[in-house]
């Protein structure tokens, strides 16, 4: 079994990573009970009859989990995310709140007979920073296209990729949007001041 590192594997995803070797740091380490390694060795049996080309690496696996080989672990779930780097619900409303007001402004924006001269492009979702936002950056994604396409119709081309902090600006634009008690459609006018609470005062 090759040995993967945490760090590509969870930015590959859009999450925050430690760098370490994955599950080698005590945020990372995945511990297992005696009965969960029974359980899951008997899946890997059954899997083995199952998958007679893929037996021989299924059987590595299922014989690190049944000697407790802790140090294996973690190549057995790559793609499970480290507890540290799950998003909290409180982060998860948040975004399905960010989502939910840029769907908002979007469909004021198509119902308003008088726009105000509003465009499409100013109501445009800009996704999360890659580098400072991944969690929000990956949930966004899964909201917007494997999570049943709930807020598809705010798909970007560029990965929902900010390229800048953007958390802050929603933020203010949520409060503003809170304050005049979550209107949809919104008038014109309050489209406009939601989306100019996203500069910062100081700016």
């Amino acid at each position: 079994m090759r040995v993967r590192g945490c760090g590509p594997v969870l930015a590959a995803q859009g999450a925050d990573n430690c760098g370490c070797r994955l599950g080698s740091c005590d945020d990372c380490r995945m511990k297992l009970s005696r009965t969960e390694r029974w359980i899951l060795s008997n899946q890997l049996r059954i899997l083995e009859g199952l998958n007679p080309k893929e037996a021989a690496d299924l059987r590595e696996q299922r014989e690190a989990l049944e000697r407790g080989y802790e140090y294996m672990y973690p190549e057995l779930c790559p793609h499970i995310y480290a507890d540290k780097d799950c998003m909290p619900r409180a982060e998860s409303d948040e975004v399905i709140e960010i989502l939910s007001l840029f769907d908002t402004l979007r469909w004021s924006l198509e119902k308003a007979e008088d726009a105000g001269g509003l465009k499409a492009e100013d109501v445009r979702f800009w996704g999360f920073d890659g580098n400072s936002e991944g969690r929000q950056m990956a949930f966004c994604r899964y909201f917007c296209r494997e999570g049943g396409g709930r807020f598809e119709h705010l798909e970007r081309g560029d990965d929902f990729n900010s390229h800048f902090p953007a958390l802050d600006g929603y933020r203010r634009m949520l409060a503003v949007w809170r304050a005049g008690g979550r209107k949809n459609p919104l008038p014109p006018d309050e489209v406009k001041a939601i989306l100019a609470a996203r500069r910062h005062p100081d700016a």
